[in-house]
């Protein structure tokens, strides 16, 4: 990027300077880009909570023989059904996975700042 840019964080922020050559980003840069990582790991196990519950199975299968269904049928009606069953269980593991690891880069990206600000607050105590 041109001198002068700056780089987008997200639609409700501010874009920060963008890195020159020789300047290997900083606190501040890297804080937004591992906030962005965080909200995007955040959605994603929101989206996957949603599909959880909406995995299709075939309701009263057992009496598919009833119906006129042969019972070789039968079989595949199970199977999908454990599928379904098996993802609908991965989709909550991987839910709480996705919400416990989102927190973690938020809690890095305070303790970035958090850090960033006490640097600057002891450099203002030494020029002074």
């Amino acid at each position: 990027m041109p001198d002068g840019e700056t780089i987008p964080t997200s639609p409700a922020e501010p874009g920060l300077p963008a890195p020159t050559p020789g300047d290997h980003g900083g606190t501040e840069y890297d804080t937004g880009a591992i906030t962005g990582f965080g909200r995007s790991l955040e959605m994603a196990g929101k989206s996957v909570a949603l599909l959880g519950p909406s995995t299709p199975v075939f309701e009263g299968s057992d009496k598919f023989p009833f119906a006129g269904i042969p019972v070789v049928g039968l079989f595949f009606v199970h199977r999908f059904n454990e599928i379904a069953e098996t993802w609908a269980d991965c989709a909550g593991l991987l839910e709480g996975v996705l919400g416990k690891e989102c927190e973690k880069f938020f809690q890095v990206a305070k303790n970035y700042s958090t850090t960033e600000e006490e640097l600057k607050a002891a450099a203002e105590r030494l020029r002074h």
